[in-house]
C-alpha cells in the first residue's frame, strides 16, 4: 500500500563511522559489544536504515527517535504512530514503516536442509516447492521469507512456528496469501532484488509498497 514505506541500505565502510554516529546511546553500546564483524554490520544497517527512514517520516534527527525492543525482538516506537520491521543479511538491510502493521524480510538464495524445509513448510506446502517456476532453494527461501515477513507483523518471528502460518502464492503477480493460526489473514508482496529475495506483509488489502 501506499502508506508502506521502504529503505534499502547496502554496507559501505566508509560510512560506517557516520552511521555508528546516527545510534543511541545504548546502540552504540550493544553495536561495540559484538564480537564479530559481520554482526556489528548487520545490526548497524538495519538499524540505520530504520533512523534514517523514520527521520524523513519525523522531520526529526534519526538519532533522537526512541525505539523499544520487545521480548520477541520487535521494535516499537512509543513516541510515534507507526509500526516498523527491519530486516538484515550479509552486506543489505531493510527497513519498512507503516502507520499499520507491517513486516519485511531479505534473504539471499542458499541449499537448505530437509530438516529446515520441514520446520518451515506445513505438508499441505511440500509441493509448492516444485509447483514454482524457480527451482527447489529458491521457492524454499521465497517461502521463508514469506512466512518471516508474516510472523515479524505478528510481533512474534520464530517465537512461533512458521507451520502456523499458511500460504498461497500467486507467482505470476509476485503476491502471496498468509494466513496464520489466529485466522488473521496478512497480504505478502515479494521481489527478487539483487540476489535476494525481499518479503513485505501486510493487513491484507490492495497497494504496494512504496520506496522511499
Amino acid at each position: 500500500p501506499d502508506d508502506i514505506w521502504l529503505r534499502r541500505l547496502t554496507f559501505d565502510a566508509a560510512q560506517a563511522p557516520a552511521w555508528r554516529s546516527l545510534l543511541s546511546e545504548e546502540e552504540r553500546a550493544r553495536y561495540d559489544a559484538f564480537p564479530v564483524e559481520k554482526r556489528q554490520r548487520e545490526f548497524l544497517l538495519g538499524r540505520v536504515a530504520l533512523r534514517t527512514l523514520l527521520a524523513d517520516r519525523l522531520d526529526r534527527p534519526a538519532s533522537d527517535i526512541a525505539l523499544h525492543v520487545t521480548d520477541a525482538g520487535a521494535i516499537e516506537l512509543p513516541q510515534a504512530p507507526y509500526f516498523v520491521s527491519i530486516a538484515h543479511s550479509g552486506n543489505q538491510a531493510v527497513a519498512a514503516v507503516s502507520p499499520h502493521r507491517v513486516g519485511v524480510d531479505l534473504e539471499p538464495v542458499r541449499p537448505v536442509e530437509p530438516g529446515v524445509i520441514d520446520f518451515v513448510l506445513r505438508p499441505d506446502e511440500q509441493g509448492l516447492l516444485d509447483a514454482l517456476p524457480m527451482g527447489r532453494d529458491r521457492a524454499f527461501i521465497l517461502c521463508w521469507t514469506l512466512k518471516e515477513a508474516t510472523l515479524k507483523a505478528l510481533h512474534t518471528g520464530f517465537l512461533r512456528s512458521p507451520k502456523k502460518v499458511r500460504l498461497e502464492i500467486a507467482p505470476d503477480r509476485q503476491r502471496a496469501t498468509a494466513t496464520a493460526w489466529d485466522e488473521s489473514v496478512w497480504a505478502v508482496r515479494y521481489v527478487w532484488e539483487e540476489a535476494f529475495w525481499l518479503s513485505v506483509a501486510y493487513p491484507a488489502r490492495a497497494g504496494r509498497p512504496t520506496q522511499a
